[in-house]
């Protein structure tokens, strides 16, 4: 009977595929060239070099004497083939779609930031109003507010005194060194969130501001309109009946 040979061909030691190393007298040159890194830049080489024989080719068979009517009103403008009557290609629009991205990323990076910290550490305004009719009433709120804050700063040690205590074994010196690591974190963290913010800010004015002017230059009857309290001004368009 007729058996198969493949389960025995795995038996039959073979010999582990080694690629070539770089010698150590040739180390500065890098890392040594395989036949795929050969291939490859060999292939670019003479792509290329294809290329420079077809323009050369072209450039000998050129007539000099060549002319079309289109030669009047085409010149080169610092590099740039520029015909007259036609308006250069506005780098606005790409320079718009740009800046509206980057200002996303900048946002989306912002929001990152915020969810991470939650603004925990940041003490919420006082917005309460106290109603005085004297400079003692005045005096003595102060004394009380001053009073409320020592407390708390009291409080906060105790609590900080405690969670020492649990943590570190009542070793106090390992948790201040802690305790200042992750503020000295919170501080950079939070010094980033507010660099982000300020530059998403600083590039909407950016896009607002090419918008306004896109919208400037564009065609319809518009009137400016200035704000006497804030000085801000602002345009408004006459809507056009279209035929």
């Amino acid at each position: 009977a007729f058996m198969s040979t493949s389960p025995w061909k795995n038996l039959i030691p073979k010999r582990k595929y080694r690629e070539r190393r770089q010698l150590t007298g040739r180390q500065h040159l890098g890392i040594l060239e395989k036949k795929q890194d050969y291939k490859r830049r060999a292939e670019d080489y003479h792509k290329k070099e294809k290329t420079m024989e077809k323009l050369r080719e072209k450039a000998l068979n050129k007539n000099p004497d060549e002319f079309y009517h289109g030669m009047i009103n085409a010149k080169m403008v610092k590099g740039e083939h520029r015909i007259k009557g036609v308006k250069a290609a506005d780098d606005s629009k790409k320079n718009l779609k740009l800046l509206d991205i980057t200002r996303m990323v900048q946002k989306k990076k912002a929001e990152k930031l915020q969810a991470n910290l939650h603004l925990l550490d940041i003490e919420k305004t006082n917005t309460h109003t106290f109603f005085v009719q004297s400079k003692q009433q005045i005096k003595r709120k102060i004394k009380d507010l001053e009073k409320q804050k020592q407390e708390k700063e009291e409080r906060k040690d105790e609590i900080n005194a405690k969670i020492a205590f649990e943590k570190f074994g009542g070793d106090l010196h390992q948790f201040e060194e802690f305790y200042n690591q992750i503020q000295k974190e919170k501080k950079k963290q939070y010094h980033a969130l507010a660099t982000t913010i300020h530059r998403e800010r600083t590039l909407g004015k950016m896009t607002g501001a090419l918008e306004m002017d896109q919208k400037l230059k564009s065609k319809g009857k518009k009137r400016k309109i200035v704000d006497k309290d804030t000085g801000k001004s602002h345009y408004e368009w006459f809507t056009e009946r279209k035929r």
